[in-house]
């Protein structure tokens, strides 16, 4: 922090600023001769101002260069083209599916997923029992005094 640096951190810095603020704070901005990474939700703000957007979206980053309506319209391009390649989205004929539909296969899909786990949760149950079992055996086997004699045995 006491070093000279070119790169600056905002977050959200036009939350509380005035129109005229704004203008004059981005205009700075425009001049600065570093490097500035900004989280935002003022469009206007960034539209103007960036040259280059991240956007993490499902762990993955992906890098727009150009200002925001760039970003916005490469977006919505890869969103299309998604849409039109999953095969899940289209029916018999190459329609697009009906909400109902989809959410009917989103629901088998649950039910299918919510099996799986009741399964593997008897699973665990039963390995822990085992295990339960196991570890009572190796105490015993370990510590004789805990062993039984059987009665009549001096």
């Amino acid at each position: 922090m006491l070093l000279d640096t070119n790169f600056l951190i905002l977050d959200e810095p036009t939350n509380h600023l005035d129109i005229k603020t704004k203008d004059i704070f981005q205009n700075a901005l425009i001049h600065y001769s570093g490097t500035v990474a900004i989280v935002s939700h003022d469009r206007y703000f960034l539209d103007h101002l960036v040259n280059k957007v991240f956007e993490l979206k499902d762990g993955t980053i992906y890098d727009y260069p150009g200002n925001y309506s760039y970003f916005i319209e490469k977006r919505s391009q890869m969103t299309a083209e998604s849409e039109q390649k999953d095969p899940r989205r289209e029916g018999a004929a190459g329609k697009t599916t009906s909400l109902k539909d989809k959410r009917r296969m989103e629901a088998e899909e649950r039910n299918r997923l919510s099996k799986i786990k009741n399964n593997l949760k008897k699973e665990l149950a039963a390995v822990e029992e085992k295990i339960a079992h196991l570890e009572t055996g190796k105490t015993a086997l370990k510590n004789p005094c805990a062993i039984r004699k059987p009665t009549g045995i001096p």
